[in-house]
């Protein structure tokens, strides 16, 4: 669940706090592709964000409305550390945390030509 949630959050470049509290009922799967509506928690912002298909299928299958799609996750060290278990696995000597993937969707909407 972390594991998805983390690269999830690549993707998107949503915050740990918004992909916490990310519910099915935010989910909208149509025929043009899916997306999900959400008020941020920061900024209580309204969101409207269109996903790849590579995103929504680490979203997992879908359950009730009311669930939320990344379940049992508890921020803390131990996510953490279980993200630098994985960076080490892959020889990445950097220090990653979660809000790191944050970094990573700016790092890759700047490659592709996007003025952030």
């Amino acid at each position: 669940m972390l594991k998805n949630a983390f690269i999830f959050s690549c993707l998107p470049g949503l915050r740990w706090s918004d992909i916490d509290k990310l519910r099915w009922s935010e989910v909208r799967d149509e025929d043009t592709g899916s997306r999900i509506i959400f008020r941020q928690k920061k900024t209580d912002g309204l969101e409207y964000l269109y996903v790849s298909e590579q995103s929504r299928k680490l979203l997992g299958k879908r359950t009730n409305e009311s669930d939320r799609v990344f379940r049992g996750l508890k921020y803390g060290a131990v996510y953490n550390t279980e993200i630098l278990r994985w960076c080490m696995k892959a020889g990445i000597t950097k220090h990653i945390t979660f809000h790191s993937a944050r970094h990573t969707n700016a790092v890759l909407l700047l490659e592709n030509g996007a003025d952030i």
